[in-house]
């Protein structure tokens, strides 16, 4: 029988930096626009709570894709570059991955229940989206992965509504329909960032993909037309966020995260056409937006932080 640590290492937790970095962007937010606030008084317990609950998503999300995908025969295919699946690799089985998701997603929904409690019909909705999403990028009936939808499905989960979820968690009681309006707008930066890892992941798998009818955003586009997009997707939240700050949506300190931009621009002059290199150089691609994502993101809230000071 599997240890703790294989179903550690089955979850992904490489991955988890996406989910920790919206939660915490969320949390950070709400004591930005809201700690002169006499009504308002940042929860240590509900920062941590919301962050578990975020990661706990995102692994009951990574083993049931893990567990569809198998299934499909996706990731048993040699080409597909990076498959990183714990069933192909024989680390855990089928039965016990199904039953990993099952036990993460009761945490994950006992958390949310506790929210539904605290905060009401506000963060409601979110819970039970994020219950939804976790099986929807590739599990019946939904599959969006295989629809073309799953770009949107991961901006909007693991970006907007993960980062709205959180921010929800401290400042449901003060919040009014303009600052949602606002954390919505401040979400956008870190959701473009989060969809340009899982674009540069399809873009790397795209002939596999076609092939096993994934009908992804870059398998539905011109290989050059992908290559465009993730530079969109890289480059756009350097874009919002001059403009945030320019229009107070967001501090001038928060502008801090354009150091980022140094291995951004070298992330994508590394894009260059699949024909003329290996798939390893698409992995390190991958790799690297993840990076960047992460340094975007904590160096956006150090720049909230400091703006409160």
């Amino acid at each position: 029988m599997a240890n703790i640590g294989t179903y550690l290492r089955a979850a992904r937790p490489f991955s988890f930096t996406a989910s920790i970095t919206a939660a915490l962007f969320g949390n950070v937010a709400a004591y930005y626009h809201f700690f002169n606030e006499l009504r308002f008084e940042f929860n240590v317990i509900s920062c941590v709570l919301s962050t578990v609950g975020c990661v706990c998503i995102h692994i009951v999300s990574n083993f049931v894709n893990t567990y569809h995908d198998e299934k499909s025969g996706l990731d048993r295919v040699p080409e597909a570059a990076g498959a990183d699946n714990a069933i192909v690799k024989e680390i855990l089985t089928a039965a016990e991955v199904k039953r990993a998701s099952y036990i993460v997603f009761f945490c994950a929904f006992a958390i949310g229940l506790y929210f539904i409690v605290l905060c009401g019909l506000p963060i409601a909705a979110l819970v039970a989206f994020g219950a939804v999403s976790a099986w929807a990028y590739t599990a019946p009936p939904f599959r969006l992965k295989y629809r073309g939808l799953g770009d949107i499905q991961v901006l909007l989960s693991f970006g907007v509504l993960m980062i709205v979820g959180a921010y929800t968690t401290q400042a449901y009681s003060v919040a009014t329909f303009i600052d949602y309006g606002r954390i919505v707008m401040m979400s956008l930066p870190l959701s473009f960032l989060v969809d340009a890892i899982l674009h540069a992941n399809n873009h790397r798998d795209r002939e596999v993909d076609i092939v096993y009818g994934a009908k992804t955003l870059a398998t539905r586009i011109s290989v050059s037309a992908s290559e465009h997009f993730f530079r969109f997707l890289v480059y756009a939240p350097f874009g919002l966020m001059l403009i945030y700050a320019y229009f107070g949506i967001m501090p001038l300190w928060s502008l801090l995260c354009m150091v980022s931009f140094i291995p951004a621009y070298t992330t994508v002059t590394k894009l260059i056409r699949r024909s003329d290199y290996p798939a390893d150089i698409y992995n390190l691609i991958t790799a690297d937006t993840a990076k960047i994502h992460l340094f975007f993101g904590i160096l956006s809230l150090l720049g909230l932080l400091i703006s409160t000071l």
